[in-house]
């Protein structure tokens, strides 16, 4: 039953994310949209891979956030943990969406830490495997097995994602990607002003290179795109803190992101 309820609401959830996001949408050169599930662990985390969001913006991309933000808090926003704080984060989520002209993202509704849960892993892989097979993605963007920066919810969405992907016939056309910080960015930074960037410019984990053999590149309106839906997540970084945390993202022109699939080869785009 729980399972019938669930697959009822999430096609609700998708349908109404459809026409919130239609208009914003035309159709591809070939005719036929291509569709790409992003599964993150909270608001916020899409910030990493935002401009890659606004260049596919003409195709259906549907975006999970697996945990709500509750214990987030940041001393200069002033909310108080729990439902307070879920409920600002939700609609910072929300605008975000807005921001990059995408699907009004999918809420799993778990509490910051619950994803790590024993109790939790069975019912939250139930769920992403529901909306695998709801969505038939052509492509999935997760956290890889590092985290970005060791953050236990990313590691544990990432790898309940891979765990759902894994299971599924090798002939789908399905491609598994994992967002990484690529080695070569990190000697572009010495250090950050503000207490946010200093924080995570030293706490991210890299990745060579040589594994990060997707490459995908943006226009300037993506990248502009990209910051304003940052500007969105007020309870989460200071007007200074965005513009600085940002340089994380516009300091390659490019995406980089590791297959499940490894490949020699690079390439510039996440359906080839």
């Amino acid at each position: 039953m729980n399972k019938v309820i669930f697959l009822l609401f999430s096609s609700a959830l998708i349908l109404f994310s459809c026409k919130q996001a239609e208009k914003n949408k035309t159709v591809n050169v070939s005719g036929q949209k291509k569709t790409l599930l992003v599964i993150l662990a909270h608001p916020d985390d899409e910030f990493f891979i935002s401009p890659l969001l606004s260049k596919y913006n003409n195709e259906n991309i549907y975006w999970v956030v697996a945990a709500n933000g509750d214990l987030g808090t940041r001393e200069f926003a002033n909310i108080p943990a729990g439902d307070s704080l879920k409920n600002v984060r939700r609609k910072e989520a929300l605008c975000t969406a807005e921001k990059l002209k995408i699907n009004a993202p999918i809420f799993l509704n778990y509490g910051d830490g619950q994803i790590n849960v024993w109790e939790n892993f069975y019912p939250i892989r139930e769920k992403i495997d529901s909306l695998y097979n709801l969505i038939k993605p052509d492509a999935i963007i997760t956290w890889g097995p590092e985290g970005g920066y060791g953050h236990p919810d990313h590691r544990m969405i990432g790898n309940i994602t891979t765990e759902v992907f894994q299971a599924k016939p090798s002939n789908e056309k399905c491609q598994l990607f994992y967002y990484a910080f690529p080695k070569s960015a990190v000697k572009s930074f010495t250090s950050f002003k503000t207490e946010g960037g200093e924080w995570l410019i030293t706490s991210m984990l890299p990745t060579e290179n040589n594994y990060l053999t997707y490459r995908i590149p943006y226009s300037n309106k993506d990248l502009e795109l990209g910051l304003q839906a940052l500007y969105c997540n007020k309870s989460q970084f200071s007007p200074d803190e965005v513009e600085e945390i940002f340089t994380l993202v516009s300091v390659s022109d490019s995406i980089y992101l590791k297959p499940y699939h490894t490949t020699n080869k690079i390439k510039y785009d996440i359906f080839e």
